[in-house]
């Protein structure tokens, strides 16, 4: 990664509602066992904001709120990493950024998600709605950071080659091939 280094901190970058799932991120943080624990930061705003500071206040969690952002990935440092436990994504376009910088990922195990880091090659997967395989990859991504940081970089090279311009070309002239070797002769 070509960016700073900084505190070590594992952010949710979302809408605060259900389909994003923050609450399992929320008690995740508070299962985590590493010593000293990461600073926790929510970017983002929405209508579980107050459930969720309730929760980690009552687990004895701190965490930073800094509200939305337009980019969000901006502030990232060397020691970030970013968690996305969506219940439902289409292609999330916030994972694709996190790789095009390198940012280290845990993300949720959805067809979405899984297709963005290459089914685990570029970031970790864990079941969706389970905090506590959450909590032990983040354990582990703390512990050792450099292993996910090696994923993320990896997702960062192979980016352009899956869907840049070039893949985009590829794949539409694979589809146009297909098409002319399905269709019957003309007389």
């Amino acid at each position: 990664a070509a960016f700073g280094d900084g505190p070590l901190r594992v952010n949710l970058a979302a809408r605060f509602i259900p389909d994003k799932d923050p609450m399992t991120f929320v008690l995740a943080a508070s299962m985590m066992h590493a010593n000293p624990k990461p600073e926790f930061r929510f970017i983002g705003a929405g209508p579980l904001e107050a459930d969720m500071k309730r929760a980690l206040d009552s687990m004895g969690v701190r965490a930073t709120f800094p509200g939305w952002k337009p980019s969000p990935l901006e502030d990232f440092t060397h020691n970030d990493v970013l968690v996305l436990p969506s219940l439902w994504e289409g292609l999330p376009w916030l994972l694709l950024e996190a790789q095009a910088r390198g940012i280290p990922t845990v993300a949720s195990n959805i067809p979405g998600n899984a297709y963005a880091l290459a089914d685990g090659a570029y970031g970790d997967l864990f079941p969706k709605g389970d905090a506590a395989a959450l909590a032990l990859l983040l354990d582990n991504a703390v512990a050792n950071l450099d292993g996910l940081r090696a994923k993320a970089e990896r997702g960062r090279k192979d980016l352009p080659g899956r869907f840049g311009p070039r893949a985009f070309w590829n794949g539409l002239q694979d589809a146009m091939r297909a098409v002319r070797e399905t269709e019957p002769a003309h007389v």
